[in-house]
């Protein structure tokens, strides 16, 4: 139980970050990024957090789980504008949460010196985005210039 509970207190920590680095973004795939980019950065910047949270057995993946709301928004509206598959809508949340934790996990048990952590980043960006259905202009819109780390 207490490390259930330390490993949600991480998570909070976790959405409060990707809530406020989103907080002036209006389109809602920059948003999506925008959450995986700020994971990847907390995995690198705080890895022993980053194990306990992903480690946890508390951490939901549930579709109406709070701390999964804003990351629901978002693929709904980006589903509503159709920026994104059909079964997006459906599946979206488990699919980006799935990605963002393996890409936290990579960056953890395996970093790369000196900002090397950049391109897998990116690829895993543009992979996962791609599996959204994100047309391949918008994903090298968001995606091209990335400068993560």
């Amino acid at each position: 139980a207490y490390a259930r509970a330390i490993g949600m207190e991480v998570r909070v920590e976790l959405e409060a970050l990707v809530t406020r680095a989103n907080s002036n973004v209006a389109n809602p795939i920059e948003r999506i990024a925008g959450g995986m980019r700020v994971a990847a950065a907390f995995a690198v910047s705080q890895p022993k957090r980053s194990t306990v949270l992903l480690r946890g057995e508390g951490v939901s993946t549930a579709l109406a789980h709070p701390l999964n709301e804003g990351l629901r928004r978002d693929i709904d509206a980006a589903c509503a504008q159709g920026l994104l598959r059909p079964k997006a809508k459906d599946l979206g949340v488990l699919y980006w949460l799935g990605l963002c934790q393996v890409l936290m996990a990579s960056l953890v048990e395996n970093p790369e010196p000196h900002g090397g952590n950049a391109g897998r980043v990116r690829d895993m960006l543009t992979l996962g985005l791609a599996g959204l259905g994100v047309s391949d202009a918008q994903i090298e819109e968001i995606v091209g210039s990335d400068a993560f780390e």
